[in-house]
């Protein structure tokens, strides 16, 4: 996938999320299950953690209920909506939150080095298999030795209310003020519509086996744990748990 399509994915999440901010965060206020088995997998309480694709600060919500210790949290989205809900929740001050678009440019975090890194609820809006690559690769370098790195792949493709989700490229293409170079798409791209038909659509991208396989093997981290959890069949999110030598 070429650069200039990379962006225009980009931009078509950007107007997704800046249009559908208060909805999004209204229907998501719980935890997921799977933050829990995660934490377990990676020991339990990690004092320095970064949360990229932070969203409306539901994980940090989570993670400062489970300990009253002191903890170093930094979470990063590209949504300036999304953040100012993630500002209003109640949590201690060494939670912070910063705007950063990671499609865009590179994460400018040297020096930095954390014993957790969540990556929820992210991969399929990063456009391009080599950016996700890199995106992976470019975490489990801010790692402390033993740290971990969660992601998770979002499953909604085996959902049988997919279907009625997805939207064709050309269709789309048709009264897009951007139309996308369809021969620049991977396997397993999409557009998604929103609970309203008539909402901005927004990028997805399911990988398969395969894709999921070079992923986790390019990462240069070992694999310790996979599960499913989530969603009303609680299968929704493949969570993976990978840890730094």
């Amino acid at each position: 996938m070429n650069r200039a399509t990379q962006l225009a994915l980009n931009r078509i999440n950007q107007r997704f999320y800046a249009s559908i901010a208060g909805q999004w965060s209204d229907k998501r206020k719980h935890a997921w299950p799977g933050f829990a088995r995660a934490l377990a997998a990676v020991g339990g309480d990690p004092r320095r953690v970064l949360d990229v694709g932070c969203g409306d600060g539901r994980f940090a919500a989570f993670l400062a209920e489970q300990s009253a210790g002191e903890r170093s949290y930094l979470g990063i989205d590209s949504s300036e909506a999304l953040l100012a809900h993630a500002a209003q929740r109640a949590l201690p001050p060494s939670y912070r939150f910063e705007q950063h678009d990671f499609v865009e440019a590179p994460l400018a975090l040297e020096g930095a080095r954390f014993q957790l890194i969540a990556l929820f609820g992210v991969l399929h809006h990063v456009p391009g298999s080599a950016q996700r690559a890199a995106l992976v690769r470019a975490l489990a370098e801010l790692l402390e030795p033993g740290g971990h790195l969660v992601l998770t792949v979002w499953r909604l493709d085996e959902d049988p209310r997919f279907a009625a989700r997805d939207i064709a490229f050309a269709e789309y293409n048709r009264s897009a003020a951007e139309p996308l170079d369809q021969s620049q798409l991977e396997p397993g791209d999409h557009l998604l519509r929103w609970d309203d038909q008539a909402a901005t659509p927004r990028y997805c991208h399911f990988p398969d086996t395969e894709e999921l396989y070079q992923l986790v093997a390019h990462s240069g981290l070992e694999e310790r744990e996979r599960f499913r959890a989530d969603g009303h069949l609680n299968r929704m999110n493949e969570y993976v748990v990978l840890r730094a030598h």
